[in-house]
């Protein structure tokens, strides 16, 4: 039984390094970019060949934490909201 992985799926400026492309279980390094990258793996019996894609999403780090003067996170996911909100029952 043979195996192959290639990477099929991303731009010129990604590079990833598959490890070990010719067995059953590889690591990858060098996914630098934050990105979705995409592998094929082809294994061949000597008779059939079977593929199937493997799509690996690469988050860039988390932005850092940044609290407000009352203590309450302004940073992603909750937003910022800023200005000055009237009390509830008057009019905006």
């Amino acid at each position: 039984m043979t195996t192959r992985i290639i990477q099929t799926g991303s731009d010129s400026s990604a590079n990833p390094i598959i490890a070990s492309p010719t067995v059953a279980s590889s690591s990858v390094s060098g996914l630098t970019a934050a990105r979705n990258y995409v592998f094929k793996i082809d294994v061949n019996n000597g008779v059939n060949t079977t593929s199937k894609k493997v799509y690996l999403i690469e988050y860039s780090p988390a932005p850092s934490i940044v609290l407000g003067s009352a203590g309450f996170r302004i940073a992603t996911p909750y937003g910022l909201v800023s200005g000055n909100p009237k009390p509830y029952g008057t009019k905006q």
